[in-house]
């Protein structure tokens, strides 16, 4: 056999074996609440539309949201940890395009799980 057909019959393989693995897509496989995304437009199991996530007054919970989709990228959610000037923890913070923010207070400062949604403002935080 040769090394060329080898290396094909290895890819077939591989893809096939690939295509037994992953998620159907829905909303309880990738952790995405569901109530945020039925309520969203992102039923279908994708990223709910990062315009009506990020709006000033709306309470986040950083605990479920794993980020957004702004119509040509997805936006992952990344938090970091909110220590004001004085140093103290406070919880997890979260912004979106550097104008708008939300800070989930007493989120463990391990875990970053817990602690109280917060609501999203453009007052940013300086955490």
């Amino acid at each position: 056999m040769s090394v060329k057909k080898l290396v094909s019959i290895l890819a077939v393989l591989t893809l096939i074996l690939l295509g037994g693995c992953g998620s159907d897509g829905s909303a309880a496989d990738d952790g995405i609440d569901s109530s945020l995304s039925s309520t969203d437009g992102a039923d279908d199991g994708a990223l709910p539309d990062c315009s009506k996530i990020w709006k000033v007054g709306r309470t986040l919970d950083l605990d479920s949201y794993e980020g957004c989709d702004n119509g040509d990228e997805v936006v992952p959610y990344i938090g970091s940890g909110c220590y004001p000037r004085d140093g103290n923890y406070i919880g997890v913070s979260a912004n979106f395009e550097d104008r708008l923010w939300v800070v989930q207070e007493g989120a463990s400062d391990q875990t970053a799980k817990g602690g109280t949604p917060g609501e999203v403002t453009d007052v940013d935080p300086k955490c």
